[in-house]
């Protein structure tokens, strides 16, 4: 089967949803399909361009990979990110030129604009689409203030829609989209779970290593506290580094390990409780995750359930507890609780934060309790070759039911 792959982010990019593009990509092409994907250059969670040789037409790993050039958001604004979102459109539509047509189309959004351009390759070469649904970004930008109802929101609904309405099946990572998307008039027969997967080989509990708990802040039996990944508005991460403040003479030290548009701003906020890293090599971020005693994941309070982070399978891969700052109807604090893998907290407030952290400092076996419950879901819901399998029979059975 010949596949065009659509989406924002790819290797080497090594967080948010590169990495699962880039893993279905390969996994694909590994089975014999011919897989071309359409992206940019790599950028995230930088929000700038990455240095180093990145062609325009590439061959990775026995994928096709084609990048394009997009407008990157100067400031955090709707003006910004509509521009950013549609050049990358731009950029999947002008990828698809001139190719030899797909069989199928797969678009990850968001963006939904890059659904909507998949849409259109799609019918043109009279393939079928499937849309991966990594998260509902107008239902995101309307809960965090970037986007009021008006004329730019029933534009986004109307691209929304006619994408859905394309589309032949629509693939979630969390059940917890679907009612979003009957809203927006999806039927239930066209929407398919898929989760992320966890890579229980490569992340997995190991021994904490002495220089990478140094590495992280800690000394002596100092209870380490790790995030990772983008710090972004989301991340409400300002609340994070208050509460470690607060906690930080009660032996809890903070790492935050990444990158984001909000990192200046906590770098001054930062006290000598937390510590700010890059962005790891991998081999060096499994064992930061060994190292680390709690994982934390951080959310603004009016996010619910238009994200679905993908940090947490990996948390809950590494056999460490996770404490969730997260409203707690959201799909995270679902996630936690029903693998029974950590605590949730009010989110935005540092001094429940910093309660449950002290309350975990306490208590090393609840500690290794609630790690092990993670690692237990991990393997029972997010083993990689076992969504992966399930990606394959996904798209046979669309692309048998088309032709």
């Amino acid at each position: 089967m010949r596949l065009l792959i659509a989406g924002m982010n790819y290797r080497p990019e090594a967080t948010g949803i590169g990495p699962y593009t880039t893993g279905l990509a390969e996994h694909l092409a590994g089975l014999g399909h011919d897989v071309v994907v359409s992206t940019t250059y790599p950028h995230y969670p930088h929000w700038r361009w990455q240095t180093g040789a990145h062609p325009p037409v590439e061959r990775r790993n026995g994928v096709e990979v084609r990048r394009g050039r997009v407008v990157l958001p100067r400031r955090r604004s709707l003006g910004w990110r509509v521009l950013y979102d549609s050049s990358l459109a731009g950029v999947t539509v002008a990828n698809a030129f001139g190719l030899r047509p797909a069989d199928l189309v797969l678009c990850v959004s968001p963006p939904i604009q890059v659904a909507f351009a998949g849409a259109l390759v799609a019918r043109s070469w009279r393939a079928p689409l499937v849309l991966l649904v990594q998260d509902l970004p107008l239902d995101a930008a309307l809960s965090v203030g970037m986007l009021r109802p008006g004329a730019a929101h029933r534009a986004g609904r109307w691209l929304e829609r006619r994408a859905y309405a394309l589309a032949h099946r629509i693939v979630v990572i969390s059940r917890r989209f679907e009612p979003s998307l009957s809203q927006q008039g999806v039927p239930d027969g066209k929407v398919v779970e898929i989760p992320g997967w966890a890579d229980l080989e490569r992340v997995r509990p190991r021994p904490a290593e002495p220089d990478v708990r140094a590495l992280l802040g800690a000394t002596g039996d100092d209870l380490v506290v790790l995030h990772a990944g983008s710090m972004g508005a989301k991340q409400a991460l300002d609340s994070a580094v208050r509460a470690a403040r607060l906690a930080m003479d009660d032996s809890v030290r903070l790492a935050l390990v990444g990158d984001g548009p909000e990192r200046p701003g906590l770098e001054a906020l930062a006290g000598g409780a937390v510590r700010l890293l890059p962005l790891q090599p991998d081999a060096v971020f499994v064992r930061m995750l060994a190292a680390a005693d709690v994982l934390l994941l951080s959310q603004r309070a009016d996010v619910r359930d238009s994200v679905a982070p993908s940090k947490l399978l990996t948390y809950m891969a590494a056999g460490r507890p996770v404490v969730a700052a997260a409203h707690p109807g959201s799909a995270a604090a679902h996630l936690v609780r029903e693998a029974g893998c950590g605590v949730v907290v009010a989110p935005e407030d540092p001094e429940a934060l910093a309660a449950a952290l002290r309350g975990l400092r306490r208590d090393a076996d609840r500690r290794r309790e609630l790690g092990r419950a993670g690692r237990r879901f991990a393997e029972a819901r997010f083993d990689r070759g076992r969504v992966l399998a399930h990606w394959e029979s996904l798209l046979a059975l669309v692309r048998q039911a088309h032709s």
